[in-house]
């Protein structure tokens, strides 16, 4: 096998244009990704009335903020 042959076939990372044709819409899904990826309030969390050592986030607590 040439070098040529092993070249094409090893991976490449993608580019930002690979990914994205809109630059504006690729910086607002990572700032999406950003946002969903931070540490939740402790006040959100709350213990599961019935599950033993289960803790959850109400669903409430997304309408409310």
């Amino acid at each position: 096998m040439s070098n040529d042959a092993k070249e094409q076939g090893k991976n490449k990372l993608p580019t930002l244009k690979d990914l994205h044709y809109d630059e504006d819409v690729a910086f607002k899904n990572d700032q999406l990704n950003l946002l969903l990826n931070q540490k939740v309030p402790e006040a959100w969390i709350k213990k599961h009335p019935f599950a033993k050592d289960v803790q959850y986030i109400p669903i409430w607590m997304y309408l409310c903020t």
